[in-house]
Protein backbone atom coordinates (compact mmCIF):
# COMPACT_ATOMS: atom_id res chain seq x y z
CA UNK A 1 0.00 0.00 0.00
CA UNK A 2 1.57 3.16 -0.99
CA UNK A 3 1.78 6.24 1.43
CA UNK A 4 -0.12 8.81 0.95
CA UNK A 5 1.52 12.62 1.05
CA UNK A 6 -0.57 13.74 3.79
CA UNK A 7 0.58 10.85 5.39
CA UNK A 8 4.45 11.87 5.33
CA UNK A 9 3.70 15.37 5.77
CA UNK A 10 1.59 15.22 8.71
CA UNK A 11 1.25 13.49 12.00
CA UNK A 12 -1.35 13.11 14.05
CA UNK A 13 -0.81 12.06 17.62
CA UNK A 14 -2.80 10.53 18.39
CA UNK A 15 -4.51 8.80 15.77
CA UNK A 16 -6.68 6.52 18.19
CA UNK A 17 -8.83 8.24 20.76
CA UNK A 18 -11.51 7.21 23.21
CA UNK A 19 -14.57 7.77 22.15
CA UNK A 20 -16.86 10.25 24.40
CA UNK A 21 -14.08 11.34 26.21
CA UNK A 22 -12.27 14.60 25.83
CA UNK A 23 -8.83 14.76 24.45
CA UNK A 24 -5.81 16.66 22.92
CA UNK A 25 -4.71 16.43 20.11
CA UNK A 26 -1.34 17.12 18.00
CA UNK A 27 -1.12 17.86 13.96
CA UNK A 28 2.26 18.30 13.64
CA UNK A 29 3.87 19.59 10.46
CA UNK A 30 6.48 16.99 9.07
CA UNK A 31 8.76 19.23 6.85
CA UNK A 32 8.58 23.16 5.46
CA UNK A 33 6.10 22.25 2.96
CA UNK A 34 4.05 21.27 5.34
CA UNK A 35 4.61 24.05 8.06
CA UNK A 36 2.09 26.28 10.04
CA UNK A 37 3.46 29.75 9.61
CA UNK A 38 3.76 31.48 13.45
CA UNK A 39 1.05 34.04 13.91
CA UNK A 40 -1.54 32.97 11.06
CA UNK A 41 -4.94 31.40 11.74
CA UNK A 42 -6.28 27.89 10.66
CA UNK A 43 -10.00 26.95 10.01
CA UNK A 44 -10.14 22.85 11.31
CA UNK A 45 -13.48 21.00 10.28
CA UNK A 46 -14.24 17.97 12.02
CA UNK A 47 -16.16 15.86 10.35
CA UNK A 48 -17.26 12.37 11.61
CA UNK A 49 -17.61 9.70 8.94
CA UNK A 50 -20.85 8.41 10.17
CA UNK A 51 -22.54 12.13 10.45
CA UNK A 52 -26.05 11.45 8.97
CA UNK A 53 -28.99 10.08 10.32
CA UNK A 54 -27.68 10.05 13.61
CA UNK A 55 -28.14 13.45 16.66
CA UNK A 56 -24.99 13.70 18.17
CA UNK A 57 -26.85 16.30 20.86
CA UNK A 58 -23.16 16.80 22.73
CA UNK A 59 -21.29 17.70 18.96
CA UNK A 60 -21.67 21.39 19.73
CA UNK A 61 -18.36 21.99 17.76
CA UNK A 62 -17.49 21.37 14.50
CA UNK A 63 -15.14 24.03 13.50
CA UNK A 64 -12.13 25.47 15.02
CA UNK A 65 -9.77 28.33 14.64
CA UNK A 66 -6.49 27.42 15.89
CA UNK A 67 -2.94 29.03 15.84
CA UNK A 68 0.68 27.27 15.78
CA UNK A 69 2.41 26.53 19.17
CA UNK A 70 5.69 27.61 19.74
CA UNK A 71 6.68 24.43 18.10
CA UNK A 72 4.94 24.50 15.12
CA UNK A 73 2.30 22.17 15.55
CA UNK A 74 -1.99 22.79 15.90
CA UNK A 75 -3.44 21.57 19.08
CA UNK A 76 -7.24 21.38 20.65
CA UNK A 77 -8.98 19.60 22.53
CA UNK A 78 -12.60 17.51 21.35
CA UNK A 79 -14.74 14.90 22.23
CA UNK A 80 -14.91 12.43 19.59
CA UNK A 81 -18.60 10.34 19.38
CA UNK A 82 -19.09 6.79 18.30
CA UNK A 83 -16.82 4.28 17.43
CA UNK A 84 -16.04 5.90 13.88
CA UNK A 85 -13.26 7.48 11.79
CA UNK A 86 -13.63 11.23 11.55
CA UNK A 87 -12.26 13.63 9.10
CA UNK A 88 -9.87 16.75 10.03
CA UNK A 89 -9.64 19.02 7.08
CA UNK A 90 -7.58 22.04 7.43
CA UNK A 91 -7.99 25.24 5.99
CA UNK A 92 -5.06 27.18 4.95
CA UNK A 93 -5.11 31.09 5.00
CA UNK A 94 -5.50 32.29 1.52
CA UNK A 95 -1.77 34.10 1.55
CA UNK A 96 -0.50 30.48 1.74
CA UNK A 97 -2.15 28.94 -1.20
CA UNK A 98 0.14 29.93 -3.81
CA UNK A 99 4.39 29.00 -4.31
CA UNK A 100 6.11 30.85 -1.61
CA UNK A 101 9.26 31.35 -4.35
CA UNK A 102 8.12 34.97 -6.18
CA UNK A 103 8.59 33.92 -9.76
CA UNK A 104 6.00 31.49 -8.95
CA UNK A 105 3.96 33.33 -6.81
CA UNK A 106 1.30 33.46 -9.02
CA UNK A 107 1.15 29.49 -9.29
CA UNK A 108 -1.61 28.15 -6.71
CA UNK A 109 -0.62 24.81 -4.76
CA UNK A 110 -2.53 21.35 -5.50
CA UNK A 111 -5.92 21.52 -3.15
CA UNK A 112 -4.63 18.54 -1.68
CA UNK A 113 -1.76 20.83 -0.16
CA UNK A 114 -3.90 23.72 0.60
CA UNK A 115 -6.00 22.21 2.52
CA UNK A 116 -4.86 18.73 3.46
CA UNK A 117 -7.61 16.25 5.34
CA UNK A 118 -5.95 14.10 7.83
CA UNK A 119 -7.82 11.28 9.75
CA UNK A 120 -8.17 9.86 13.44
CA UNK A 121 -10.37 7.19 14.95
CA UNK A 122 -12.36 7.11 18.35
CA UNK A 123 -12.90 3.72 19.65
CA UNK A 124 -14.45 2.58 23.05
CA UNK A 125 -12.74 1.19 25.79
CA UNK A 126 -12.00 -2.40 25.09
CA UNK A 127 -10.24 -1.15 21.90
CA UNK A 128 -8.34 1.79 23.53
CA UNK A 129 -5.77 -0.52 25.17
CA UNK A 130 -4.53 -2.28 22.11
CA UNK A 131 -2.71 -2.32 19.11
CA UNK A 132 -3.01 -3.84 16.47
CA UNK A 133 -0.26 -6.97 15.05
CA UNK A 134 -0.59 -8.37 11.55
CA UNK A 135 0.43 -11.65 11.37
CA UNK A 136 1.21 -14.91 8.82
CA UNK A 137 0.10 -18.15 10.43
CA UNK A 138 0.83 -20.51 7.32
CA UNK A 139 3.37 -20.68 5.35
CA UNK A 140 6.30 -23.27 4.24
CA UNK A 141 10.03 -22.95 4.29
CA UNK A 142 12.38 -24.94 2.24
CA UNK A 143 12.65 -27.82 4.59
CA UNK A 144 9.01 -29.09 3.60
CA UNK A 145 7.97 -28.29 0.53
CA UNK A 146 8.71 -24.21 0.20
CA UNK A 147 11.83 -21.86 -1.82
CA UNK A 148 13.63 -19.74 1.73
CA UNK A 149 14.96 -20.47 4.69
CA UNK A 150 14.19 -19.01 7.87
CA UNK A 151 16.31 -15.71 7.33
CA UNK A 152 14.44 -14.55 3.92
CA UNK A 153 11.24 -15.98 5.84
CA UNK A 154 11.71 -13.90 8.84
CA UNK A 155 12.99 -10.78 7.10
CA UNK A 156 11.00 -10.72 4.16
CA UNK A 157 8.00 -10.67 6.40
CA UNK A 158 9.16 -8.36 8.49
CA UNK A 159 10.08 -5.88 5.99
CA UNK A 160 6.05 -5.84 5.06
CA UNK A 161 5.09 -4.94 8.05
CA UNK A 162 4.61 -8.50 9.96
CA UNK A 163 4.57 -8.48 13.69
CA UNK A 164 4.19 -11.77 14.54
CA UNK A 165 4.40 -15.65 12.33
CA UNK A 166 4.57 -19.24 12.12
CA UNK A 167 6.82 -22.05 10.12
CA UNK A 168 3.96 -23.99 9.23
CA UNK A 169 5.65 -27.01 7.63
CA UNK A 170 4.43 -30.09 6.59
CA UNK A 171 4.61 -33.28 9.27
CA UNK A 172 7.21 -31.21 10.96
CA UNK A 173 7.90 -28.62 13.13
CA UNK A 174 11.50 -28.18 13.36
CA UNK A 175 12.38 -25.16 11.22
CA UNK A 176 9.89 -23.62 13.26
CA UNK A 177 12.16 -24.07 16.48
CA UNK A 178 15.11 -24.18 14.17
CA UNK A 179 14.19 -19.77 13.26
CA UNK A 180 13.17 -18.96 17.32
CA UNK A 181 16.59 -20.42 17.95
CA UNK A 182 18.11 -18.34 15.18
CA UNK A 183 16.79 -15.04 16.34
CA UNK A 184 17.02 -15.86 20.42
CA UNK A 185 19.71 -12.95 21.33
CA UNK A 186 18.30 -10.59 18.59
CA UNK A 187 16.41 -7.56 18.94
CA UNK A 188 12.71 -8.16 19.72
CA UNK A 189 11.51 -6.66 16.26
CA UNK A 190 8.77 -9.90 15.36
CA UNK A 191 7.38 -12.55 17.60
CA UNK A 192 8.49 -16.21 16.05
CA UNK A 193 5.68 -18.62 17.38
CA UNK A 194 5.89 -22.54 16.37
CA UNK A 195 4.23 -24.50 13.99
CA UNK A 196 3.46 -27.14 11.96
CA UNK A 197 0.42 -28.34 9.36
CA UNK A 198 -0.50 -31.54 10.90
CA UNK A 199 -1.64 -34.46 8.25
CA UNK A 200 -2.80 -37.04 9.86
CA UNK A 201 -3.65 -40.13 9.67
CA UNK A 202 -2.77 -39.29 6.05
CA UNK A 203 -2.52 -36.51 3.94
CA UNK A 204 -5.98 -36.68 3.68
CA UNK A 205 -6.36 -34.23 6.52
CA UNK A 206 -4.50 -30.80 7.08
CA UNK A 207 -4.85 -28.74 10.07
CA UNK A 208 -2.12 -26.06 11.14
CA UNK A 209 -0.97 -25.75 14.75
CA UNK A 210 0.85 -23.01 16.62
CA UNK A 211 2.45 -22.22 19.58
CA UNK A 212 2.43 -26.15 20.63
CA UNK A 213 5.30 -27.02 22.96
CA UNK A 214 5.39 -30.50 20.92
CA UNK A 215 4.91 -31.45 17.92
CA UNK A 216 1.41 -33.60 17.19
CA UNK A 217 3.05 -34.87 13.66
CA UNK A 218 5.92 -36.46 16.16
CA UNK A 219 4.26 -37.82 18.61
CA UNK A 220 1.53 -39.48 16.07
CA UNK A 221 4.71 -41.14 14.60
CA UNK A 222 6.10 -42.42 18.02
CA UNK A 223 2.50 -43.03 19.61
CA UNK A 224 0.61 -44.09 16.71
CA UNK A 225 -1.66 -47.23 18.67
CA UNK A 226 -2.30 -45.02 21.53
CA UNK A 227 -3.46 -42.11 19.28
CA UNK A 228 -5.38 -44.24 17.47
CA UNK A 229 -7.26 -45.51 20.53
CA UNK A 230 -7.70 -42.02 21.49
CA UNK A 231 -9.31 -41.40 18.08
CA UNK A 232 -11.86 -44.17 18.58
CA UNK A 233 -13.14 -43.06 22.05
CA UNK A 234 -13.91 -40.21 20.04
CA UNK A 235 -15.95 -41.78 17.58
CA UNK A 236 -18.06 -43.45 20.26
CA UNK A 237 -18.51 -39.86 21.10
CA UNK A 238 -19.90 -38.84 17.94
CA UNK A 239 -23.35 -40.05 18.34
CA UNK A 240 -25.12 -37.21 16.97
CA UNK A 241 -22.72 -36.47 14.19
CA UNK A 242 -24.77 -35.90 10.63
CA UNK A 243 -24.72 -39.56 8.94
CA UNK A 244 -23.61 -38.35 5.86
CA UNK A 245 -20.08 -37.43 7.59
CA UNK A 246 -17.52 -40.00 7.71
CA UNK A 247 -17.65 -40.71 11.57
CA UNK A 248 -13.80 -41.37 11.31
CA UNK A 249 -12.36 -38.78 8.94
CA UNK A 250 -14.37 -35.89 11.22
CA UNK A 251 -12.95 -37.96 14.94
CA UNK A 252 -9.32 -37.35 13.39
CA UNK A 253 -10.17 -34.13 12.39
CA UNK A 254 -11.48 -33.19 16.17
CA UNK A 255 -8.62 -35.49 18.19
CA UNK A 256 -5.87 -32.96 15.63
CA UNK A 257 -7.61 -30.26 17.55
CA UNK A 258 -7.81 -31.06 20.65
CA UNK A 259 -4.52 -32.72 20.39
CA UNK A 260 -2.65 -29.59 19.92
CA UNK A 261 -4.70 -27.50 22.70
CA UNK A 262 -3.52 -30.13 24.50
CA UNK A 263 0.20 -28.98 24.19
CA UNK A 264 -0.72 -25.49 24.80
CA UNK A 265 -0.99 -24.83 20.88
CA UNK A 266 -3.72 -22.96 18.72
CA UNK A 267 -5.87 -25.16 16.67
CA UNK A 268 -6.61 -23.64 12.92
CA UNK A 269 -9.30 -25.33 10.74
CA UNK A 270 -7.21 -24.31 7.26
CA UNK A 271 -8.44 -23.97 3.37
CA UNK A 272 -11.98 -26.63 3.72
CA UNK A 273 -12.31 -25.52 -0.25
CA UNK A 274 -8.75 -26.13 -1.26
CA UNK A 275 -9.33 -27.91 -4.45
CA UNK A 276 -7.84 -31.54 -4.44
CA UNK A 277 -8.15 -34.25 -6.73
CA UNK A 278 -10.50 -32.61 -8.65
CA UNK A 279 -12.90 -32.18 -5.48
CA UNK A 280 -13.10 -30.02 -2.36
CA UNK A 281 -10.81 -30.92 0.61
CA UNK A 282 -13.34 -30.93 3.23
CA UNK A 283 -17.03 -31.60 2.33
CA UNK A 284 -19.19 -28.49 3.20
CA UNK A 285 -20.99 -30.88 6.06
CA UNK A 286 -18.04 -31.38 7.68
CA UNK A 287 -16.55 -28.24 7.96
CA UNK A 288 -19.63 -26.48 8.97
CA UNK A 289 -20.16 -29.38 11.18
CA UNK A 290 -16.30 -28.52 13.12
CA UNK A 291 -17.74 -24.67 12.85
CA UNK A 292 -20.07 -25.42 14.65
CA UNK A 293 -18.84 -27.48 17.19
CA UNK A 294 -16.26 -24.78 18.29
CA UNK A 295 -13.62 -27.51 18.30
CA UNK A 296 -11.25 -25.03 16.04
CA UNK A 297 -9.65 -21.84 17.96
CA UNK A 298 -9.96 -20.00 14.37
CA UNK A 299 -11.06 -20.31 10.81
CA UNK A 300 -8.54 -19.51 8.05
CA UNK A 301 -11.54 -18.01 6.15
CA UNK A 302 -8.43 -16.27 3.49
CA UNK A 303 -5.75 -18.81 1.75
CA UNK A 304 -3.70 -16.67 -0.55
CA UNK A 305 -2.33 -20.60 -1.93
CA UNK A 306 -5.94 -21.08 -3.21
CA UNK A 307 -7.87 -17.63 -3.86
CA UNK A 308 -9.15 -18.34 -6.68
CA UNK A 309 -12.63 -20.03 -5.92
CA UNK A 310 -11.98 -21.26 -1.77
CA UNK A 311 -12.16 -17.49 -0.55
CA UNK A 312 -15.20 -17.05 -2.52
CA UNK A 313 -16.45 -20.02 -1.09
CA UNK A 314 -15.04 -19.95 2.70
CA UNK A 315 -16.17 -16.22 3.25
CA UNK A 316 -19.78 -17.21 2.05
CA UNK A 317 -19.53 -20.26 4.60
CA UNK A 318 -18.21 -18.30 7.20
CA UNK A 319 -21.33 -15.69 6.52
CA UNK A 320 -24.18 -18.44 6.74
CA UNK A 321 -22.70 -19.42 10.07
CA UNK A 322 -22.96 -16.33 11.30
CA UNK A 323 -26.14 -15.65 10.55
CA UNK A 324 -27.21 -18.77 12.22
CA UNK A 325 -25.43 -17.37 15.30
CA UNK A 326 -22.38 -19.56 15.11
CA UNK A 327 -19.07 -17.56 16.87
CA UNK A 328 -16.18 -18.30 14.35
CA UNK A 329 -12.92 -16.73 15.40
CA UNK A 330 -10.92 -15.33 11.61
CA UNK A 331 -7.02 -15.46 10.55
CA UNK A 332 -5.95 -15.01 7.13
CA UNK A 333 -2.78 -16.64 5.76
CA UNK A 334 -0.92 -16.72 2.75
CA UNK A 335 -0.07 -20.80 2.53
CA UNK A 336 3.23 -19.30 0.89
CA UNK A 337 5.71 -21.71 -0.14
CA UNK A 338 7.73 -18.64 -0.99
CA UNK A 339 8.02 -14.56 -0.14
CA UNK A 340 10.06 -13.71 -3.30
CA UNK A 341 8.40 -11.93 -5.96
CA UNK A 342 10.42 -13.83 -8.42
CA UNK A 343 8.89 -17.05 -7.34
CA UNK A 344 5.08 -15.48 -7.98
CA UNK A 345 4.27 -15.11 -4.63
CA UNK A 346 5.25 -11.76 -2.11
CA UNK A 347 3.92 -10.98 1.65
CA UNK A 348 1.13 -8.84 1.88
CA UNK A 349 -1.66 -10.55 -0.10
CA UNK A 350 -3.56 -12.39 2.87
CA UNK A 351 -2.17 -12.49 6.57
CA UNK A 352 -4.20 -11.37 9.81
CA UNK A 353 -4.75 -8.73 12.22
CA UNK A 354 -5.10 -9.04 15.59
CA UNK A 355 -6.34 -6.28 18.33
CA UNK A 356 -4.34 -7.37 21.08
CA UNK A 357 -2.33 -6.36 24.29
CA UNK A 358 1.10 -7.93 23.69
CA UNK A 359 2.11 -9.58 20.48
CA UNK A 360 3.32 -12.78 22.51
CA UNK A 361 1.48 -15.74 21.91
CA UNK A 362 -0.76 -16.07 24.42
CA UNK A 363 -1.99 -12.72 24.36
CA UNK A 364 -2.46 -12.97 20.01
CA UNK A 365 -3.95 -16.18 20.62
CA UNK A 366 -6.48 -15.23 23.05
CA UNK A 367 -7.56 -11.89 21.02
CA UNK A 368 -8.03 -13.97 18.70
CA UNK A 369 -10.04 -16.71 20.36
CA UNK A 370 -12.03 -13.27 21.62
CA UNK A 371 -12.88 -12.57 18.10
CA UNK A 372 -10.49 -9.08 17.94
CA UNK A 373 -8.85 -10.48 14.73
CA UNK A 374 -9.63 -9.70 11.26
CA UNK A 375 -8.16 -11.65 7.67
CA UNK A 376 -7.56 -9.48 5.01
CA UNK A 377 -6.92 -9.85 1.22
CA UNK A 378 -5.18 -7.27 -0.82
CA UNK A 379 -3.94 -8.48 -4.65
CA UNK A 380 -1.20 -6.72 -6.40
CA UNK A 381 -2.63 -4.25 -8.81
CA UNK A 382 -6.37 -4.05 -6.79
CA UNK A 383 -7.36 -0.64 -5.64
CA UNK A 384 -8.05 -1.41 -1.71
CA UNK A 385 -8.17 -4.51 0.86
CA UNK A 386 -10.83 -6.62 1.55
CA UNK A 387 -11.63 -7.63 4.99
CA UNK A 388 -13.31 -10.08 6.70
CA UNK A 389 -14.52 -10.52 10.57
CA UNK A 390 -17.08 -8.38 12.79
CA UNK A 391 -17.84 -5.40 11.68
CA UNK A 392 -16.86 -3.44 14.13
CA UNK A 393 -13.40 -5.06 13.75
CA UNK A 394 -13.47 -4.47 9.74
CA UNK A 395 -14.34 -0.85 10.63
CA UNK A 396 -11.41 0.10 12.74
CA UNK A 397 -9.28 -2.20 10.12
CA UNK A 398 -9.83 -0.43 7.23
CA UNK A 399 -8.81 2.80 8.79
CA UNK A 400 -5.79 1.04 9.87
CA UNK A 401 -4.60 0.30 6.94
CA UNK A 402 -5.35 3.24 5.16
CA UNK A 403 -3.63 5.43 7.97
CA UNK A 404 -1.66 3.50 10.23
CA UNK A 405 0.45 0.22 7.75
CA UNK A 406 1.82 2.77 5.12
CA UNK A 407 4.10 4.50 7.48
CA UNK A 408 4.49 1.15 9.97
CA UNK A 409 5.32 -0.36 6.95
CA UNK A 410 7.70 2.00 5.74
CA UNK A 411 9.49 2.07 9.19
CA UNK A 412 9.78 -2.07 9.29
CA UNK A 413 11.50 -2.23 5.69
CA UNK A 414 14.88 -1.46 6.79
CA UNK A 415 14.17 -4.08 9.61
CA UNK A 416 13.71 -7.02 7.53
CA UNK A 417 17.02 -6.48 5.70
CA UNK A 418 18.99 -6.10 8.79
CA UNK A 419 16.78 -9.23 10.41
CA UNK A 420 18.37 -11.02 7.22
CA UNK A 421 22.10 -10.00 7.58
CA UNK A 422 21.83 -11.23 11.52
CA UNK A 423 20.81 -14.71 10.64
CA UNK A 424 24.09 -14.75 8.83
CA UNK A 425 26.17 -13.40 10.81
CA UNK A 426 25.07 -12.03 14.69
CA UNK A 427 28.46 -10.14 14.91
CA UNK A 428 28.16 -7.59 11.60
CA UNK A 429 26.25 -4.92 13.13
CA UNK A 430 23.22 -5.98 12.13
CA UNK A 431 21.65 -6.43 16.26
CA UNK A 432 22.72 -2.82 16.87
CA UNK A 433 21.35 -1.58 13.86
CA UNK A 434 18.11 -3.31 14.39
CA UNK A 435 18.22 -1.81 17.86
CA UNK A 436 17.67 1.35 16.93
CA UNK A 437 15.37 0.57 13.90
CA UNK A 438 12.82 -0.83 17.11
CA UNK A 439 12.94 2.29 18.88
CA UNK A 440 11.84 4.42 16.00
CA UNK A 441 8.84 2.09 14.42
CA UNK A 442 8.31 1.52 18.52
CA UNK A 443 7.98 5.37 18.96
CA UNK A 444 5.79 5.50 15.72
CA UNK A 445 3.10 3.32 16.91
CA UNK A 446 3.20 4.83 21.00
CA UNK A 447 2.26 8.07 19.74
CA UNK A 448 -0.48 6.75 16.67
CA UNK A 449 -2.51 4.49 19.84
CA UNK A 450 -1.38 7.33 22.63
CA UNK A 451 0.43 4.98 24.56
CA UNK A 452 2.00 6.26 27.57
Amino acid sequence: MTMRHVLSDYAVTPSVVPAGKEVTVTIAPQGENAAFVAGETYRLTITPVEKLCVSYASLNREELALTPDADGCLRFSYTFYGEQAHMLSIEVPEAYTHSPSPHYAAVPKWPALRCPTLCLYSVKEDLLDRTVHKGELHLHSWWSDGHEDCAALVGNLRAAGYDFMAITDHYLMDYSEKAIEVYRNAPDVISLFTGEEVQIPSSRIHVVGIGSRESVNELFRRRRAECEAEEAAIEKELTDLPPEIDKNDFAWRVWIARKIKSVGGMAIFVHPHWLWNNGFFVHDLCAAELLRRGEYDAFEVLNGGNRVISNNMQTALYNNLRAEGVTIPVVGSSDSHSTEKEHGEAPGECYTLVFSKGRDFQSITQAIRDGYSVAVEYYQGEEAPRVYGDYRMVKFALFLLHVYYPVYTELCREQGRQLRRYANNPHCGAAEALAGLKAESDDFTAAFFGEQ
